[in-house]
């Protein structure tokens, strides 16, 4: 029966340094023999080997540390081979390196190790990243890999929370909003477009944008909602004859920063542009 060896490693700053860079390792739970601690090492420096390769662009090393069979899923989904590990290696022959790796688990079932950890880049958000490899003729080679962007989600259901005003108060703004909540929970299309402005975009939580007509058939084609999601840290700036809301909502367990751009059409309020962005948090909570 092939042994089943699992040992936990917390690897503090184990990233894309360069030499002269004090890396701080936690050794290998003491529940491991010496000879599983050795594994565990050699899985590790080589991991850690091809890494520092990749990020310093040195492709020729790379081409050694990645088996011509890898396979990877990125961040946004798509599929990536060798070929096109190779090609964005090319490309980081002049980047400073900053990256960082915590809290990394490291499974070996014989001849395959499976990495678990948490990716850090400065000015991006964490990701946490599977690696797995083999020992193929002595040498152990990534073979597969696969990146997800760590977002926060909300401990506890969000509770309605009351609107803040800054700046002059305007009822019939207040009752634009809500009539405007209402049509979106209603699927009530007519009603939505009264109240939205004819040249409105919206960029939504990919990056995508979508015009009065694209949101319109969105909420056309979809249910109504029994409820509206919830929000809270929900403030409203109201500037003359336009307003910024600036909200917090729960969608279906991701927390979503909002932002609304309100204009005043004659006697009606409309939105003029909005956005939503999923807020990500920049480490892992244990």
């Amino acid at each position: 029966m092939t042994r089943h060896l699992t040992v936990t490693a917390i690897i503090i700053g184990f990233a894309h340094l360069s030499a002269a860079t004090a890396r701080s390792q936690q050794p290998p739970t003491s529940a491991a023999s010496s000879a599983d601690s050795a594994v565990i090492r050699e899985v590790l420096a080589s991991l850690h080997s091809s890494n520092e390769a990749f990020a310093q662009g040195d492709t020729a090393a790379v081409r050694q540390s990645v088996a011509d069979d890898y396979l990877t899923i990125n961040s946004t989904g798509r599929f990536g081979d060798k070929n096109g590990a190779l090609s964005v290696a090319a490309g980081n022959r002049k980047r400073p390196v900053a990256d960082a790796y915590t809290s990394t688990r490291v499974r070996v079932f014989g001849q395959t190790a499976l990495i678990t950890h948490v990716w850090h880049n400065p000015g991006q958000p964490d990701f946490a990243q599977t690696q797995i490899m083999t020992r193929r003729d002595g040498q152990w080679r990534v073979v597969g890999s696969q990146s997800t962007p760590i977002q926060a989600r909300s401990p506890a259901p969000l509770s309605q929370g009351a609107m803040a005003v800054v700046g002059t108060r305007d009822s019939t703004l207040r009752q634009a909003i809500d009539e405007r909540l209402q049509a979106e929970q209603r699927r009530d299309t007519a009603a939505f477009r009264h109240l939205t402005t004819p040249s409105f975009v919206q960029v939504d939580r990919q990056g995508g944008l979508a015009r009065l007509d694209d949101r319109a058939a969105a909420l056309a084609s979809t249910p109504p909602r029994a409820q509206r999601a919830p929000r809270d840290e929900d403030t409203l700036y109201v500037y003359g004859s336009s307003a910024v809301r600036v909200s917090r909502s729960d969608q279906n367990g991701i927390l979503m920063r909002q932002l609304e751009l309100w204009v005043r059409d004659g006697p009606v309020w409309k939105v003029a542009a909005a956005s939503a962005t999923p807020i990500l948090v920049t480490s892992l909570t244990k």
